[in-house]
Formats: structure tokens, sequence, C-alpha cells
């Protein structure tokens, strides 16, 4: 007798912990091949690249900003003061973030490195379940999530730490979405419910075109689910409505100050997303070669952005991939093929221009980036079906069709325009594990399927290392692995990873100069340079920033020579009393600022979204400060309004005495925002109540199971 459990019931048992404990085994293996490839990342001090490096400042800023218990949604250390909120990027409401805010962990390099290897392993474990979920026995589960972690699009934008995030998010996405089986309990479909958590994440998260992306083959993925059991059409919808609208508004909710900003014109795109860029940045022909090939095998400077790695085990797998399997998962092809027409077709100047003209729809101009990650996820979770089937044993045609392919993908070394290798030993090492892989579908027969399982996994493994370790932005130049002694802001990064909350805590009384230390060109027309991004870490107050937008009055004020050196300048108010100009608008045109500096209002704290002002004016006057304007800014005192000078600098129009006031700022789509989360809580809610009180007989005489399509 083992802790209760006689030796009759023992089969029974063990039959009962068995999977959970398979399943726990392959995800313990994906971590480990996880912590393989980012070693170095968690133990050596390596980290990620060029723009990560000014990305990374971010969640310093964001981390301590909870830890305070500030939560501030307006940073004056960057861009002469701009709302985090209008920036999509800004991972203002990334649960990571708040969560290590919360908890007090420090933001540090080695922490950050820890979190996007944590996602590489989510995206394969999503991957796993996925496939899982499409029937798929656990061992080409696990050969399908270990491609996915081994996905080149994730290591060739590793520079990019929101479109690396967003990649792992795709499968979760389908994953959620995926309904019962026919063999399974429909009131089973409990997944549905995490469905507003990942796009939670998701928006959050990722970059903000590849959200767009998830979200319309997402959509193609469901309809094209319900269109083959639209017999179960009824019973599946009370499971999917609620949790679709509890997604749809934390969507609508997390985005809608960036897109209402936008609307009004107040936020200015460097690089929009016109036909031209979202043609450079999109799939073309050339790029099928990097299916299996590093980009450098086709272009001497390669765009990284288009690298979409998958390997020649899962290509070949897809030989083995039958008319009824592509009919049984059918929504899983069609969203694979969305996405590729999402990421190819803006390379066809038509469709770019079609795209442009649909600015909400198609908002991003990297359409590659955008979409291959669910062209991934449908590549190797089909590539598994097709190994699982070549290991049942299909006939000749497979085994023709493998060697064809086979010979295409040993030729397109040869075929590939160039053959910038950084090793002349790696086209060998592609031909023999192209021919090890073309072999085992001749020899299954003689194979059992562990055996053929275990075999094409160390060949996933070879050739997933032999891609990602190749992946360099420039010849000898890592797209994903920076070593310590490139980053030299380290020691500063990390300081301020860990203090900053304490300095937040105590504003100084009169805001310092703001410095302005690079090209003006290159800092008003693109996005900054790294060190803009230092304002981040708290050390200094910057008029520039490296953000993907910036506000429009910053724009206008660096383009102004005059307003960007008063920019420049510490803290400093002008004063004009309102008999000499009109003070009743919402917009004021002031004369010449000579002359009016003005002592009749100081600050007393220069805080993060709260400045406290004392005043002693004659008579009602306007006062203009040297800060960018922005809607939202209310004093406590409803004599005192918030002004626009020429849609650029902030003023107050304020009442005659001696007195104090203070100043803070509220997002002006905070109560849509309440109303959007309460609508997603409410839905959300319901969802749950459902399953919950849902028994085994449905509506329509359903007893647990689902009709055949």
């Amino acid at each position: 007798m083992i802790a209760g459990i006689t030796p009759q019931e023992l089969p029974s048992c063990r039959k009962h912990f068995r999977p959970p404990l398979l399943t726990a085994a392959c995800l313990g293996f994906l971590a480990l091949v996880t912590i393989a490839v980012f070693w170095r990342h968690l133990f050596a001090g390596f980290t990620f690249p060029f723009d990560y490096i000014a990305t990374s400042r971010w969640p310093v800023f964001l981390t301590n900003n909870v830890r305070g218990g500030f939560y501030s949604e307006w940073i004056p250390f960057v861009g002469g003061g701009m709302a985090l909120p209008y920036n999509a990027a800004s991972g203002l409401y990334f649960p990571p973030w708040l969560v290590m805010g919360w908890l007090g962990v420090p933001a540090t390099v080695t922490a950050q490195s820890a979190v996007m290897a944590g996602h590489i392993f989510l995206g394969a474990a999503g991957v796993f379940l996925l496939s899982r979920s499409m029937g798929l026995d656990r061992r080409w589960a696990l050969l399908a999530g270990t491609a996915f972690l081994l996905f080149g699009g994730h290591y060739s934008n590793g520079y990019l730490d929101m479109i690396m995030r967003g990649h792992t998010y795709a499968p979760w996405l389908l994953f959620a979405l995926t309904p019962p089986r026919e063999n399974e309990a429909e009131r089973g479909w409990r997944r549905v419910l995490s469905l507003p958590f990942w796009v939670w994440i998701l928006a959050a998260g990722s970059y903000p075109g590849q959200a767009m992306a998830f979200l319309q083959v997402a959509a193609v993925y469901t309809a094209v689910h319900l269109w083959i059991g639209r017999a179960r059409l009824r019973r599946l919808l009370p499971y999917l409505v609620p949790a679709v609208v509890a997604a749809l508004a934390v969507f609508v909710a997390l985005y809608l100050p960036s897109l209402l900003a936008a609307r009004a014109g107040e936020l200015h795109r460097p690089f929009p997303a016109s036909a031209h860029w979202r043609a450079i940045f999109a799939l073309s022909p050339v790029d099928f070669f990097g299916l299996w090939l590093n980009p450098f095998a086709w272009n001497d400077i390669p765009s990284i952005i288009t690298g979409w790695s998958v390997g020649t085990v899962v290509l070949i797998g897809l030989t083995g991939v039958s008319r009824a399997d592509l009919r049984r998962h059918l929504a899983l092809a069609v969203a694979g093929g969305v996405a590729f027409l999402l990421a190819f077709l803006p390379w066809w100047g038509p469709a770019g221009r079609l795209m442009e003209r649909l600015p909400l729809l198609f908002p991003s101009r990297l359409p590659a980036s955008d979409s291959k990650a669910m062209i991934a996820v449908a590549l190797v979770c089909l590539s598994g079906v097709g190994w699982s089937r070549i290991a049942a044993g299909r006939g000749g045609r497979v085994r023709f069709a493998a060697l064809a392919l086979g010979l295409v993908l040993i030729a397109g070394v040869a075929l590939a325009p160039s053959h910038n290798f950084p090793a002349a030993a790696l086209p060998w090492l592609l031909a023999l594990i192209v021919a090890a892989a073309v072999a085992l579908v001749f020899v299954r027969s003689r194979l059992n399927s562990r055996a053929l399982f275990a075999i094409l996994l160390v060949l996933t493994l070879a050739e997933g290392s032999r891609l990602i370790f190749e992946m360099e932005v420039f010849p000898g130049e890592s797209s994903w692995a920076l070593p310590p002694q490139d980053f030299p802001e380290r020691a500063l990064h990390d300081t301020q990873a860990r203090t900053l909350y304490r300095q937040l805590a105590h504003p100084p009384e009169r805001r310092p100069a703001r410095i302005l230390e690079h090209d003006m060109k290159l800092t008003i027309e693109a996005h900054g340079f790294v060190a803009d991004a230092f304002g981040y870490l708290g050390t200094d107050y910057h008029l520039g920033d490296y953000a993907s937008a910036i506000s429009m009055a910053r724009r206008k004020i660096t383009l102004n020579p005059h307003l960007r050196e008063i920019m420049l300048e510490p803290w400093t108010a002008w004063v004009w009393p309102c008999d000499e100009l009109d003070c009743t608008g919402q917009v004021i045109e002031i004369p010449e600022f000579a002359g009016r500096e003005s002592d009749q209002v100081r600050t007393t704290s220069y805080g993060l979204d709260e400045i406290r002002y004392q005043v002693d004016l004659q008579e009602r006057s306007l006062m203009v400060e040297n800060e960018t304007f922005a809607r939202g800014w209310e004093a406590d005192r409803a004599d005192i309004v918030a002004v626009s000078i020429d849609d650029t600098l902030r003023g107050w129009v304020m009442p005659a005495g001696r007195y104090t006031f203070t100043a803070t700022y509220v997002l002006p789509e905070r109560r849509a925002q309440i109303a959007l989360a309460a609508l997603a809580l409410v839905a959300w809610g319901a969802a749950v109540l459902l399953h919950l009180l849902r028994g085994r007989r449905l509506p329509g005489g359903a007893a647990g199971t689902e009709d055949s399509a």
C-alpha cells in the first residue's frame, strides 16, 4: 500500500498521472533547450544589441514607477515631456513590468534578458499545446515546439524586443481559439477563457503592427473553424462570444489613447507606413531562400526584418501532410496562408498602395515581422502532422516528394544570389541534415516512431543551432547576442534599475536644463539615437527620445530654432497680463518672448505628472512655461485653466493673487479606458459563469461531444 493506494488501484492511478507527467517532461525539455540557447544572457552578462539597448531602458522607468507607488503616465525626462500611453510600444501596461514593479524586482540587464528568454520558452510551449489541441501525439507536438523555439525569426529580430516577444504570443492566441475536437466535451473549451489575457499581453507587449496582424489572422482562423463546424455553431458561440467581446474591449482600451491622439494630429511618425516602406520590409520571392538559409546566403547586407527560417526538417515534414490532414486542419492552413499574404503582398505595388489607404487595419511598415510568426506556427505544426503520418507509414508518393524537395533545398545553396556564409563548412552541414531527413522518410518502416522522433529531434536541434548562431546583422555582429564589454552603460543601467524609485520620490524644486546631444535632423525626423533614451533612466532631461512616434508639439518646437533654445533651458515662466491679449480661447497666440521672463510664478516641486507652483500676480494673467503642451493637464483650482500656446508650449490662465496650486496630468481617455475595462470584466465574468454553470448536456440535445463537420 502506497500513501493509501491499494495495489489494485495502482494501475488506474498510473493512467491518471502519466499524461500530466509526460506533458511536464516535454515542457521541461523545452525549458532546458531555452537555457542552453540563452545561457550567455542568463549567466555571462550578454544582452541584445542596437535598438534593444535603448528600449531596455524603458522597463527601468516603468518598474520603478510601479515600485515607488507612482504609476505615472507622464514622463518628464524624455521628448520634452511625453504621455506614455500615446506611445503604444512603451510597455506601460505590460504585465511582466507591472509584476516586477509590484514585487520589487529590478529590471537589470540580466533580468530583462531572462524575460526575453522566458518568452521564447513561452512560444515553444504554446506551439506544443496548440499541436496537442490539434490531436498530435506528444512526440510530434514536442518536435513542433522545438522547431518554433529555434525559429530564425526570433533571433533575426532579437534586437527588436517588442517583435521578438510578439512572435511568442502567436501560438497562444490560436490555442485559445481552437475549439474542442470531436472526442472532447464541448464544455471543456475552457482555454477560450484565456483569450482576453493573451490579447492584453499581445497589445501591451508586442509591436503594434503585430497585434493588428495577429488579430486579423486569428479572426480568419476562428471563422474557418466555425464554418467547418457550422452544425455546431449555435452551441459553440455562447462559449466564444463573451470571451471575444472581453478580448476586443481590452485591445481597444490599450490602444485607444494612441489611436485618438494620432487621429487628432497630435502625433508625428517619422517613418509612416507608406507603400514604399512596406514594400522594403515585406517578404519578396528571394526571401523563400530564408526558409532554410541564413539571410547572408542571399544578400550581402540582409534585411534581418525578413528573416523567417524554419529549417529543412520542418519543410521535409510537410511532404507527409495529406489532403485529409489539410481538411482536418484547414483553419490553421488558411491562417498561415493569410499571414503569408499579409507579409508578401506589400511587395506588390498595388497591394501596398491599397494597404496604405487602410491605416487602421495596416498600421505598420514592417509587414514581414508582423506576420512571419503566424506563418512559422502553421508550418511547424503542420510539419508535426506530416512527420506523424510519415511515421505511420505513408506510400511512395511521400518518398518522391521528400526526395524532390530535398534536392531543391540543397540546390538552394547554389541558387542563392550570394554565398556569404560565416564558415565554409556550413553548406555541407546543411546538405548533410537535408540528406539525413530525406533518408528518414525512406527508412521509416525500419524504425519505430520513437527512434524516428529521436533522430528528427537531434536534427532539428543541430539545424536550429546552425541557423540562430549564424544570425548576424552585419558580418561579425550578432543580431541577438551582445557581449557585456560592448554595453559600457550597463553599470549605470543596473544601478538605476535598483534605485530609480528613490530618486522619483524626491523631485527637484525646479526642472534642470534639458540636453540635446545629437544631430538635430536625425533626432527630429527619425526616432532618436540610443543615448536619447537615457531619460528613461531618470539621469537627465532630454528634448529627444527613442520612440517610434513623437508628439507633434515637440516636433514643431524642435523645428523652430528659437523655441528649441527656450526648451533646452531650465524651467522658466513668461507672464502676460490678460488685458494685453485674448485669454479666452483654448489655443492662444502670444507676441515675442523678449522681456517677459518673470519670477511671479515659480515651481516648488517638479514631479512626474504633478507640478506645484507658487504664484504672486497683480492681475489676471497668462503664464507660459517651457514645457510641451498636451491635453490632460489640470489644475486643482477651477479658476486656473491649461491652454495651448500655438499648439506647442503649455500655458496657464491664472487669477490675480498670492497662492499655490498643483497641476496634475490625467490621461484624457481615462474614462473611456475604464468603461472598456469594465466591459471586459463583465464579459469575461459571463464567460466564466457560463463554463461553470453549463453541464454536459448542452442545448440542442448534445451530450458532451461535437457533431462531425
